[in-house]
């Protein structure tokens, strides 16, 4: 059975298989394997359940709904793809660039996120309890904030600036020494502006944990 791969903004044929017993996850994965690149690729409600998709080029594809349950997207290239109600329960998207990614209404559960790159990513209503990121467990969405110099991220227990992912507590009392040792100047003029004001939604997202805590108990 023939199946074809095509651009979802003007049907161009990005890559077809003909085999028996043929399904789109066995195409994607061939494409995947062939090195081919699947850059606005119409993969809508798509199955690729378990699909080894290691490094592959999905950038601005159309993923909307699809499956991707325990998919290995190992240092995958997501720039700008369309994820919305995608099921990426414990997807492996360690290394993954999720830059600009619509991750609205997600199903990011138990899915590792280690090293993966969030910059801009949409992450409206997704489900990210039990997500892996870094030495810790998600529990719920992140703050993130963005135009100030770095992109930040703010967890309940963790903050990410730019590349450096270091506990609240850390963050609190790194010294203006160690701080300029992570980025020069630029990290220390950004942290003297903005310490105040991200210390204050790290205090905001622990707060938040504490009364779920004790909600839980009553």
């Amino acid at each position: 059975m023939k199946i074809e791969i095509k651009k979802w903004t003007n049907d161009e044929v990005l890559f077809s298989l003909d085999i028996e017993n043929n399904s789109i996850k066995l195409t994607v994965e061939a494409a995947v394997k062939a090195g081919v690149s699947l850059s606005y690729a119409n993969l809508y409600s798509a199955n690729l359940v378990r699909a080894n998709l290691v490094r592959a080029n999905l950038v601005r594809a159309n993923l909307y709904s699809a499956n991707l349950y325990s998919a290995n997207l190992y240092s995958a290239n997501l720039y700008s793809a369309n994820l919305v109600r995608a099921n990426l329960y414990s997807a492996n998207l360690d290394s993954a660039n999720l830059d600009s990614a619509n991750l609205v209404r997600a199903n990011l559960v138990r899915a590792n996120l280690d090293s993966a790159n969030l910059y801009s990513a949409n992450l409206d209503s997704a489900n990210l309890n039990g997500a892996k990121y870094g030495d810790f467990t998600i529990k719920k969405l992140p703050i993130q904030i963005s135009n100030i110099g770095y992109y930040v991220l703010i967890f309940e227990t963790h903050m990410k600036i730019g590349c450096e992912l270091h506990t609240h507590d850390e963050w609190k009392n790194f010294t203006n020494r160690e701080i300029a040792e992570m980025d020069g100047k630029k990290a220390l003029a950004f942290w003297k502006q903005y310490k105040s004001l991200l210390v204050g939604f790290c205090k905001t997202m622990e707060e938040k944990k504490i009364k779920k805590k004790e909600s839980n108990n009553e």
